[in-house]
């Protein structure tokens, strides 16, 4: 089951105006949704293969971290692992996008000076020196986005005002630990087993969070159905 965390938003261009709308999957095998690919008839989505068949498949993408918070960081920022110095998930974006640019005062994740201390976060966050995300960017615009389920990313994106009545979840900053931390060299053994009994639940049981984070994204759509452009 894959925890889905997904953005809706509408932005003009020229006279123009379009709507986007942005699945960020968690753990999920590209190869599932290559149509060449053996791997593609093992997952059952019949609404993704939809909307890809409508669309470009870039099935040669990758990521570029292999884990999550680091992952859904460069996506965020639309900057390298390297640059942003997130290389585990025990530290994604820590300090408010931009806050600290010009007055050299950062608005620190108060989960970033839990898992550490404020002078270390101060630290990352000049190294990270984020500037943006692409909410913010998109929000500048004048673009409504919403987010739904799971962001986990930090940079205080949980907080963010415009952001309330949609309540998306997951701090970003994932529990501090040797399993955590050797996962960036690949050093830990498994932290996933294969399929096991449990997961032959009815599917409804699997992952809760995920259906009603769909369940407020079918409700946000249905509030929004009158937006003025394609949806892309």
């Amino acid at each position: 089951g894959s925890r889905v965390a997904s953005t809706a938003s509408s932005v003009s261009q020229g006279k123009k105006s379009y709507n986007i709308l942005f699945l960020m999957c968690d753990s999920m095998d590209g190869r599932v949704l290559d149509p060449t690919s053996p791997w593609s008839g093992y997952v059952e989505m019949p609404y993704l293969r939809s909307l890809a068949s409508q669309g470009v498949n870039f099935v040669s993408a990758y990521t570029n971290n292999p884990q999550c918070a680091p992952s859904r960081s460069s996506m965020f920022t639309g900057r390298y692992t390297h640059q942003i110095k997130a290389w585990s998930n025990e530290k994604p974006i820590v300090a408010t996008p931009g806050s600290g640019i010009q007055s050299g005062k950062w608005e620190l994740d108060e989960h970033c000076i839990k898992n550490y201390d404020e002078a270390l976060c101060t630290k990352f966050a000049q190294q990270q020196n984020v500037s943006a995300t692409f909410v913010d960017t998109l929000s500048e615009q004048g673009v409504k986005v919403a987010l739904f389920g799971r962001v986990d990313v930090g940079g205080n994106i949980l907080k963010r005002p415009d952001q309330q009545a949609y309540k998306p979840w997951a701090t970003g900053f994932h529990k501090r630990s040797l399993q955590t931390v050797a996962r960036a060299a690949d050093i830990r053994k498994y932290t996933k087993r294969r399929p096991s009994p449990w997961q032959h639940l009815p599917t409804k049981l699997i992952y809760p969070n995920d259906w009603h984070t769909i369940s407020s994204c079918m409700k946000w759509f249905e509030e929004n159905k009158q937006a003025a452009g394609p949806w892309m």
